[in-house]
C-alpha cells in the first residue's frame, strides 16, 4: 500500500515537473514570437498592399466588392478603423448592386466591428434595420454578433444591474445562434462551449475546445479563440497552471497571424504579475497596449489601462530594488578590490624581502663555498706538512 502511494505521488510530481518545463518552454517561444513582431506585421502589410494593388478604375463593381471584403477581413483584428473604412465601402457597393446577399452580408460585417470599436448603439441600430430581411443562413450570423456586442457591453457594464441584464441578452442570442449556425462550425463550437461552460459543464466544453484546437490550421485566427476560451475554463476551476499554458497558446496564435486585437497576451501578462514574474509582465503588457493603440481597440486600450500602472509600478520598483542591489554589490565590490589590493601590496613587498633574503643566502653560500676550498686547501697543506714532519 505504501509502494502504491509513493508511486502516485512520483508519478503526480513528475507531471507536475513535466508541465512546469512544457509551459517554460512555450514561454520562451512566445518571447521569440514577439521579438519577431515586425516580420508577421510585414507580412500581413505586404498581402493587404497586394489586395489594393487590384484596384483600378476600371475594375467591375461586383469584383471591387470581393476585394473590398477581403480586405475588410485582413483589417478586421488588424486594424480597427481601416476594417470600418471598407465594410462602409462594401455596404455601398451592395447597396449600388442591389443585391440583398450582399447588402445583408456587407450590413452585418459593419455591424461586426463596430461592436469591436465600441460603436454599440450604431451596431445594434443596423442590425435592428427591419429592410434587413436575412435567410436561414443569415439568421446564425445575425444572432452571433448580437450576442458578441452584447458580450463586449456586458464586460464593461457600470453596474450588476446592467450586466445581469446584457448577459441574458448574450445568453438569448446565443440560445438562437445554435439553432441557425451549422454543425460542425466554428461559431457553433464556440457557442456550444460557452453554453456548457454557464452550465457547469466544464470536462465536455474542453474536450470539445481541445479537438477544434487540435484539428485547426495554424494560420486559423479562431485557434487563439479556442486556446483561450479553454483557458477561461481552467480558471475557473483554480487550475493555474494549465490557464497559463492555453493562455501562451492563444497569444503565440495571436501575434503569429499579426492579431492586434487581442485579449489573451494582456490576461497573460497579469497572471505572470500575480506569480511575480515582473519582466515577462512588463513585456508582454506593453506589447499589448502597442497593439491596442495600432488597432485602435478602444476598448482593449481601456483595459490595459487598468492594468498597465500595477505592473508598470510593480516594474519600476523591481528596477528600484535590482539599482540599489547593485549599488550596494558595486560598493562591495569596491571595497573587496581596496582590500585585495592592499594584500597584493604587501605581497609584493613581501616577495621583494623574500627576493634580497634570497640573494643574501645565496651569497651567504657563494662564500661557504669559497670557505669550504679554502678549507680544504689548508687541510692539504696541513697534511703536507705532517707528512714531511714524519719523515724528518
Amino acid at each position: 500500500m505504501l509502494r502504491l502511494r509513493l508511486f502516485i505521488l512520483l508519478l503526480f510530481f513528475t507531471k507536475i515537473v513535466f508541465a512546469q518545463d512544457n509551459t517554460a518552454n512555450l514561454l520562451q517561444e512566445l518571447d521569440r514570437t514577439i521579438a519577431q513582431q515586425e516580420l508577421y506585421s510585414n507580412q500581413k502589410e505586404s498581402k493587404i498592399t497586394s489586395l489594393k494593388a487590384l484596384i483600378k478604375d476600371k475594375t467591375p463593381e461586383l469584383q471591387k466588392q470581393l476585394i473590398y471584403q477581403q480586405l475588410f477581413n485582413e483589417y478586421r483584428l488588424y486594424k480597427s478603423d481601416s476594417a470600418l473604412v471598407y465594410a462602409r465601402k462594401n455596404v455601398a457597393i451592395a447597396t449600388k448592386l442591389k443585391n440583398t446577399r450582399k447588402i445583408n452580408q456587407a450590413n452585418l460585417d459593419l455591424a461586426s466591428i463596430m461592436g469591436t470599436l465600441g460603436m454599440y448603439k450604431e451596431a445594434i441600430d443596423i442590425l435592428a434595420n427591419p429592410t434587413l430581411d436575412y435567410n436561414t443562413a443569415e439568421k446564425g450570423s445575425y444572432y452571433n454578433i448580437n450576442r458578441s456586442i452584447y458580450g463586449y457591453m456586458a464586460d464593461y457594464a457600470s453596474s450588476k444591474y446592467e450586466k445581469s441584464r446584457y448577459l441574458s441578452f448574450v445568453q438569448k442570442y446565443r440560445d438562437s445562434a445554435l439553432l441557425y449556425i451549422k454543425n460542425p462550425s466554428t461559431e457553433y463550437t464556440i457557442n456550444q462551449s460557452e453554453a456548457l461552460i454557464d452550465k457547469g459543464k466544464y470536462e465536455a466544453a474542453i474536450q470539445q475546445l481541445k479537438i477544434s484546437f487540435q484539428t485547426a490550421k495554424s494560420n486559423d485566427p479562431n485557434r487563439a479563440v479556442f486556446a483561450y476560451i479553454i483557458s477561461t475554463i481552467y480558471q475557473k476551476k483554480g487550475a493555474v497552471s494549465e490557464q497559463k499554458k492555453w493562455l501562451v497558446l492563444s497569444a503565440i496564435s495571436d501575434l503569429q497571424l499579426a492579431k492586434k486585437e487581442n485579449i489573451s497576451l494582456r490576461n497573460l501578462a497579469f497572471l505572470l504579475y500575480e506569480e511575480g514574474d515582473i519582466d515577462r509582465s512588463y513585456l508582454y503588457i506593453q506589447r499589448s497596449l502597442d497593439d491596442a493603440l495600432f488597432c485602435n481597440a478602444r476598448l482593449r486600450t481601456y483595459e490595459i489601462s487598468k492594468m498597465l500602472p500595477i505592473i508598470t509600478g510593480a516594474y519600476q520598483q523591481q528596477n528600484e530594488t535590482n539599482k540599489k542591489q547593485l549599488i550596494v554589490f558595486l560598493i562591495c565590490l569596491s571595497f573587496l578590490t581596496v582590500i585585495l589590493l592592499v594584500a597584493l601590496l604587501q605581497l609584493f613587498k613581501q616577495m621583494k624581502r623574500l627576493k634580497v633574503a634570497q640573494k643574501e643566502i645565496h651569497d651567504a653560500n657563494q662564500q661557504l663555498v669559497a670557505l669550504n676550498l679554502a678549507l680544504q686547501t689548508a687541510n692539504l697543506a696541513l697534511n703536507e706538512t705532517n707528512n714531511n714532519l714524519a719523515e724528518t
